[in-house]
């Protein structure tokens, strides 16, 4: 198996979103609920879709939340919370379809929306074809690769920003071609850009969204039988068969009938209230039934990956739902405390101090090399590497923790200067004169220590194995290892899993070590 194709459980998603939303970064935990809810359909996916349901809110994007909700319930019929918060708008709640802002057009004029593989779609191609010989206008935004030729690139735009672009063409109608398939925007439908908004997808699924006036589809692709799974009005329209590409000169009379019609034949909805934030609780994530890990480390240095790896792990087994704490091997722990525990020791920790009975040794760099530490450790212990580099010095199992933030990146910017580390290495005086020398020191913050790194042209290090390399070639440096010799060269740099990858060693690791 891949270590791409273990995804993430229904604990670890809620998490991990949880985190997001409580730094700020409220979109990145949607998105983050989206592509989980795009390849899972387990049990636990209503919680998901709830969570999904209060961010929606927080956001005030009523419609969204709406249908994450009513997501939730089709998962747990019986969930009060989400009953309790979904409105089920009825006929008579309905007002006239005059109500709805109409622009006068002579002309209507329709905005297609969707990704490129939807425009592809051979009955949208023959449509196309047709109604672009009629008096409509037509208008079409596409996101992905290979987009049509006489569409609008929207990809790098926000759903707010293409909710926008619609609203500058005063667009009639809005008809959404992808819905909530993975690649779909349903974000974009639910700012309700246009007067009328139409789902046409090639496999008509119920939008949720308030937004959505109606669904397009045919006998073939939505069977009458499955109407009444629809809370929007279904509007029917067979297509003939034809060959790809050419004008459906059978079916484009009905379709610009129809949108010339669909304001008369559609109510419109009265908008949904958003609850008070005393009626939005949020879903924790349980906590796992297992052992708990206790991870022993120096005390915090920024400066040091190797220290940063043991606190970060912390982090992400707690995520993943289980109890994990850090201590240091400097005070004096009662031992007994941790009878039970799972022991997470770094290859420097001098033997089992804590006389855990259950020993994870964590291999971050060659056993012996920093001068402290074991060589050979108890035959029970279980040895976990940090890179396929060390690997060879472990069990087999590999835990590449990330702990590099986002601000370390290229920001194109002037290089006016060279820089210096020494690190583990032995200052040879090798270098150019005139580097900056980056020690454990200086910079004084992780930010500031990438702020100097995307002004440095080349990074000279007498330090074959650090973090710091990498990190330089993320803001863009060219990287010249110092050897022993004196001898300059590139220093190649180890590979970073993704955190796809890392999360599937993650979960191996969890597998592992709870049976200890």
């Amino acid at each position: 198996m891949s270590a791409t194709t273990i995804p993430e459980t229904w604990v670890e998603i809620i998490g991990r979103a949880e985190a997001l939303a409580g730094a700020g970064h409220v979109d990145a935990a949607i998105d983050a609920y989206r592509s989980w809810l795009a390849l899972n359909d387990a049990p636990e996916a209503y919680a998901a879709y709830f969570n999904l349901a209060v961010l929606y809110f927080k956001k005030l994007q009523t419609g969204l939340a709406q249908a994450a909700l009513r997501a939730c319930l089709r998962c747990n019929p019986g969930f009060e919370m989400a009953r309790k918060l979904c409105v089920e708008p009825t006929m008579d709640q309905r007002r006239p379809m005059a109500a709805r802002v109409s622009y006068g057009h002579d002309a209507l004029r329709i905005v297609w929306i969707g990704h490129a593989r939807s425009f592809a779609a051979s009955h949208v191609q023959n449509l196309l074809a047709g109604l672009r010989e009629g008096r409509e206008m037509h208008f079409m935004l596409a996101w992905g690769q290979d987009i049509p030729v006489d569409a609008q690139d929207v990809g790098s735009l926000s759903d707010e920003a293409v909710a926008c672009e619609i609203r500058k063409r005063e667009a009639d109608v809005l008809i959404d071609l992808t819905g909530w398939n993975p690649d779909g925007r349903p974000g974009i439908v639910a700012y309700h850009p246009a007067p009328t908004v139409l789902a046409w997808q090639a496999d008509p699924e119920p939008s949720g969204l308030v937004a959505v006036d109606a669904v397009v589809a045919d006998g073939q692709t939505l069977p009458a039988s499955r109407e009444k799974e629809f809370r929007e009005s279904v509007l029917r329209l067979e297509r003939p068969q034809v060959e790809a590409g050419t004008a459906d000169a059978g079916l484009t009379p009905r379709v610009e009938a129809l949108l010339r019609s669909v304001d008369r034949q559609l109510p419109a909805r009265e908008p949904v209230p958003v609850p008070t934030d005393s009626e939005l609780t949020y879903l924790h994530a349980p906590r796992q039934r297992g052992r708990r890990y206790v991870i022993v480390a120096p005390p915090y240095q920024h400066a040091s990956a190797g220290i940063r790896v043991l606190y970060d792990l912390q982090k992400w087994l707690v995520l993943a739902g289980y109890d994990a704490v850090v201590c240091t091997w400097f005070a004096g722990y009662p031992v007994e405390s941790f009878a039970e525990d799972i022991v997470v020791y770094p290859e420097v920790a001098p033997g089992n101090v804590l006389h855990a009975q259950r020993v994870v040794r964590f291999i971050l760099n060659t056993p012996g090399k920093l001068g402290h530490g074991e060589k050979v450790y108890g035959p029970g212990e279980l040895l976990v590497a940090y890179n396929n580099e060390l690997a060879p010095y472990a069990d087999g199992l590999v835990l590449q923790v990330p702990t590099t933030e986002p601000f370390f990146h290229d920001a194109h910017g002037v290089r006016d200067k060279d820089a210096v580390y020494v690190g583990k290495g032995r200052n040879l005086g090798a270098h150019p004169a005139g580097c900056v020398e980056i020690t454990k020191l200086y910079p004084p913050t992780r930010r500031q220590l990438a702020d100097l790194l995307q002004t440095v042209s080349t990074l000279y290090t007498y330090d074959d194995f650090t973090m710091l390399a990498h990190e330089a070639k993320l803001c863009g440096c060219n990287v010249t290892l110092i050897d022993a010799s004196g001898q300059m060269r590139p220093l190649q740099t180890s590979y970073m899993p993704t955190l796809d990858e890392f999360r599937a060693q993650l979960h191996h690791f969890i597998h592992i070590t709870q049976q200890l």
